[in-house]
């Protein structure tokens, strides 16, 4: 497969093509319309050699304003919350640069053992 492919579902599911990428490759870099964390538990066990993984996310899925705060959109203060425990559960480097989430060591171990 070309690395430029747009895989939609339709004749491939974007999980095989992603598991096959990640068995050969050090680092992976991917454009996503929508991404949901469960969808990790998918490719973890091919994770184990990646020690660079870069997620492009779209962010058209919830755009409603949280109720609590109406100039917050639900998707941003989701993805921040997650970030944040992430970062205190040791899974992720907290010195990420602003919209890069860098794994650290301990999530990287954490992945390889399938506890993520």
């Amino acid at each position: 497969m070309p690395t430029h492919d747009i895989i939609d579902n339709r004749n491939g599911k974007l999980v095989d093509y992603i598991n096959r990428i990640l068995t050969s490759t050090e680092r992976a870099k991917f454009a996503v319309g929508y991404f949901f964390l469960p969808g990790f538990e998918l490719i973890q066990n091919n994770l184990q050699r990646v020690t660079e993984l870069k997620l492009l996310i779209g962010n058209t899925t919830d755009r409603q304003p949280l109720p609590s705060c109406p100039n917050t959109v639900r998707w941003r203060n989701t993805a921040q919350w997650s970030r944040n425990s992430l970062v205190q559960e040791g899974l992720m480097k907290a010195d990420s640069s602003w919209g890069i989430w860098k794994i650290s060591d301990r999530g990287g171990e954490a992945l390889k053992r399938g506890e993520v």
